[in-house]
């Protein structure tokens, strides 16, 4: 046979740290797959599902390899039993969902930066608050203190990117100004 001259791109990609063999990925068609033998093989866990573009962020419980998120432009989506149904926990539309963050320190707290703004969930992602509404990038934890958390958002009034630091896991968050 002819080889194919197809390609999907994979957007996002995560791996449960309590288990290093399950892993999944967002595609370009919007589609999640995941992987049970790390990454070398992998199966369509959203086929009938609708995430409204790409899988822009997806993200897995750091304790829980069943517990995933996955986001594009119809909201943040979450699965808890491994990808095989699918609950829109925030539905939006032209969400643009650029990061999803399970705090691994307590997976109850859950953080969304999207085009929409930075949303936060204190119970698992079963409500939302929106914290910012400006575009927000990404959202990460320090490497050895899941309470502290780094945000990249937009400030469209000054045409510029700002960073802010919050120690409270985004209970408050600090703009900074210098180093």
């Amino acid at each position: 046979g002819v080889p194919g001259k197809r390609q999907s791109n994979v957007y996002s990609i995560d791996q449960c740290a309590a288990d290093a063999t399950t892993m999944y990925c967002g595609s370009e068609p919007g589609e999640v797959y995941k992987s049970t033998d790390g990454g070398n093989t992998w199966l369509n866990s959203s086929m009938n599902e609708n995430f409204g573009s790409g899988v822009t962020a997806v993200e897995v419980d750091a304790t829980n390899p069943d517990i995933v998120f996955a986001g594009g432009n119809a909201g943040v989506f979450r699965s808890t039993d491994g990808g095989t149904t699918w609950v829109n926990v925030l539905p939006q539309t032209n969400f643009n969902v650029n990061e999803i963050l399970v705090n691994p320190a307590n997976n109850q707290i859950v953080m969304s930066a999207t085009g929409k703004g930075l949303y936060r969930s204190v119970d698992g992602g079963t409500t939302w608050s929106q914290l910012f509404t400006q575009k927000s990038y990404d959202i990460k934890c320090k490497t050895d203190n899941p309470s502290v958390l780094y945000l990249v958002k937009n400030n469209p009034s000054l045409i510029i990117c700002e960073f802010f630091i919050s120690i409270d896991a985004c209970a408050t968050l600090i703009f900074q100004t210098n180093g």
